[in-house]
């Protein structure tokens, strides 16, 4: 599998041109909707992108794996004005994802860390994102369709934007408590107070706690020891603020808060991570998209209608 993706993560020069073009022309534009907009310009190169059959699929999803990291570099160099790099077949899939990226090549263990990542973003039952992919795909639509509405929907902060926000939120306690301003505690009971909504809390479906966020906790927390104290100092907030959460609210982290402090300290700019959060979830998307194909049966659900009793209509 290693070997096909090697040969497949090179993107079409129209693509390339214009997922870069978007990039920098439009600044404000999230790099979710950069892209989303690369998703679909990829479907308008796909020979295949029309046939549904399982094989086509297959190549397609194959494709669409490979290049998407691909897609979220020439997205992040090109708004930083550096040079767009190509893959480099002696890395493999995760380490490209960080090279293609930081236009540096990983050590192992960081290579390692963001593998364990996109392993567990990977698939997560009917989500939102999957869900919408379902609807679509039971349409008959094609799966770059259905991809670019799972990349609607995951830009969303309360589904894939919350490892974003979860760090955003971090680097803003990092800031106020600077210098024993106030300290960590005090701000998170500010926070309550003010009924802030802090990010990377609490799952619809883990009410004791998501099992992922361990995981990632403790390799995030072997590249902070390892890199030091300007490293390791984020997830000494995240403990405190886990902690405080668990103590006052008895809510527990998901992967998002864990995920945050790891890719913060593996380099990744923080627009980034939904992105990453999609080259990771293209693999169950796909799967979800390929069974819906294969037994399909449109998803119509019905609508329990609640607003004013009915009204005559005047002619």
């Amino acid at each position: 599998m290693q070997k096909r993706c090697d040969c497949l993560r090179a993107v079409p020069t129209s693509v390339r041109e214009a997922v870069a073009k978007f990039a920098v022309s439009c600044p404000n534009a999230h790099p979710m909707s950069v892209l989303r907009t690369g998703v679909s310009l990829l479907s308008h190169v796909d020979t295949d992108c029309e046939d549904n059959s399982p094989a086509a699929e297959l190549q397609k999803s194959m494709r669409l794996l490979a290049q998407i990291p691909t897609l979220i570099g020439i997205c992040q160099r090109s708004r930083e004005n550096k040079p767009i790099l190509e893959p480099d077949a002696t890395l493999g899939h995760a380490a490209n994802l960080l090279w293609l990226i930081n236009g540096r090549k990983p050590s192992e263990l960081e290579a390692r860390i963001m593998d364990v990542s996109l392993m567990l973003y990977a698939e997560h039952d009917f989500n939102a994102s999957t869900f919408a992919c379902r609807v679509i795909a039971s349409t008959e639509s094609d799966l770059h369709s259905a991809i670019c509405g799972g990349i609607g929907a995951l830009k969303g902060p309360l589904h894939g934007g919350a490892n974003e926000m979860a760090m955003e939120m971090l680097k803003e306690i990092n800031h106020d408590c600077a210098g024993g301003a106030i300290t960590v505690e005090a701000w998170m009971q500010r926070a309550f107070v003010e009924k802030r909504k802090l990010m990377g809390f609490g799952h619809r479906v883990y009410k004791n706690g998501d099992h992922r966020a361990g995981i990632l906790r403790s390799w995030g927390l072997q590249l902070a020891e390892q890199l030091g104290p300007d490293a390791k100092k984020w997830f000494d907030i995240g403990d405190r603020v886990q902690a405080i959460m668990l103590k006052d609210k008895a809510i527990h982290p998901n992967v998002d808060f864990p995920c945050g402090m790891t890719y913060f300290i593996l380099g990744i700019p923080v627009p980034q991570y939904t992105p990453i959060f999609v080259a990771s979830r293209i693999t169950g998307w796909a799967a979800h998209v390929m069974e819906q194909h294969a037994n399909n049966r449109i998803i119509r659900p019905l609508a329990d209608y609640k607003g004013p009793a009915p009204r005559k209509w005047k002619v």
